[in-house]
């Protein structure tokens, strides 16, 4: 339990670090239950390209390829779904 307890609280900082159209967004991406997704799916948050750059920086976001990201733990994306 102490375990569980620890990675919410880790998941709960980054999450705060994020702005509020950032959470917005990596939500949005948990709620995808994909492993990779592309910056193409999510046009409607605006300018993307700077959003998915800033969330990079915040390793928050990892690349895995040309147009093809993940968040930065599976686990986190759980975290997510229950925001």
């Amino acid at each position: 339990m102490l375990g569980f307890a620890l990675g919410e609280m880790i998941f709960s900082q980054k999450f705060q670090t994020a702005s509020e159209k950032e959470r917005q967004l990596m939500i949005a991406i948990a709620e995808t239950k994909r492993e990779f997704v592309s910056p193409v799916e999510f046009k409607k948050f605006g300018n993307i390209a700077e959003l998915f750059s800033m969330l990079e920086k915040k390793e928050l976001l990892l690349k895995q390829g040309r147009g093809k990201y993940s968040l930065f733990h599976p686990m986190f994306a759980e975290f997510l779904r229950n925001q």
